[in-house]
């Protein structure tokens, strides 16, 4: 008898938990004839519902150049044409959903030509579980053959999604995905809709968005900043206040955290990646004593590669 009411437990657990996640689409939001919403309206953002969740895309138009930044909503998928002027189409040929997510990461032409994340914001703390990401056309077909200012990519490069989670302003964790990868002898450019397993960020308030090329010159990345996102998947946390993603192995520390000048991993960590709160990589390491003396104040993220796994570290940097 036990062993039966433990099993009705168990799967009573299994429907709640499936019951109570949540699926953001962007199909009930209207779209223009052009087929395409770039926030020209000025409003900043757009957003929607899920039940009693509401998850805001934010956004950033320029008027007088007519040109946007952060996240837009698309119906296209025209995976042919090259250029600018089909921006607006997912390199998949094909839609997993009506209206899709267009994300464009943008140059700051005011602070070192970093990337500017695009950003995610949900109105109550979250738990992500999954997304599908896709190439966009321009971008896709600008790595394969290259245009007047980018180059197609050769042996060695790669353009990467990298998704952080923030609760209360600072960083969960951090999701790595190749959208093309010519490392390795590869010759890889995603063709398809991916899906994302986003449980690692753990419990968000929201997630940011960023992507890095190895093509890059004096003035930041070369590469179109573009991605697409749909089918977004969470679970409405049960908590009342924010907690913070523990790290995903205590028997591995570093020291001294905070840290004035520099820091130590493990002797058995082969290879070290320290990275800001926005998903910019500072640097990589192979050695156990790493100097940050030259870096802000601060929040970082540390990666550690100990031959099997990654670990994910947080380290406070005070001068």
């Amino acid at each position: 008898m036990k062993k039966i009411v433990l099993f009705w437990t168990f799967a009573f657990v299994l429907f709640v938990a499936k019951a109570q996640e949540k699926v953001f689409t962007l199909n009930t939001l209207p779209v223009p004839d052009t087929g395409f919403y770039n926030g020209s309206d000025g409003r900043g953002y757009f957003a929607d519902t899920v039940e009693d969740v509401w998850v805001k895309f934010y956004n950033t138009y320029d008027q007088t150049w007519g040109s946007w930044q952060g996240w837009a909503y698309s119906t296209w998928k025209d995976d042919t044409t090259e250029g600018y002027t089909n921006q607006w189409s997912t390199y998949s040929g094909y839609l997993i959903d009506s209206t899709f997510a267009l994300a464009y990461v943008a140059i700051d032409w005011n602070n070192d030509y970093e990337n500017i994340p695009a950003g995610i914001k949900f109105s109550c703390p979250v738990e992500p579980v999954s997304i599908y990401v896709a190439n966009c056309t321009y971008t896709a077909l600008v790595i394969k053959n290259g245009n007047s200012f980018a180059r197609a990519f050769e042996p060695g490069d790669y353009f990467k999604l990298i998704i952080i989670g923030i609760n209360n302003g600072m960083p969960t964790d951090t999701i790595e995905h190749f959208l093309a990868d010519y490392r390795d002898s590869l010759k890889y450019i995603q063709k398809d809709w991916a899906y994302i397993d986003l449980r690692p960020l753990g419990e968000v308030d929201s997630i940011s968005f960023n992507v890095v090329s190895t093509d890059v010159g004096d003035y930041g990345m070369n590469t179109p900043g573009y991605f697409a996102l749909d089918l977004l998947r969470f679970n409405k946390s049960s908590r009342t206040t924010a907690v913070f993603t523990p790290d995903n192995d205590d028997e591995i520390n570093i020291y001294p955290n905070p840290s004035t000048s520099y820091f130590i991993v493990p002797q058995n960590i082969t290879k070290t990646e320290l990275y800001d709160i926005y998903g910019h990589k500072i640097g990589e390491w192979s050695v156990s004593r790493i100097n940050v003396y030259g870096l802000q104040n601060g929040l970082y993220i540390v990666r550690l590669w100990d031959g099997q796994q990654w670990i994910s570290k947080k380290l406070i940097i005070k001068h």
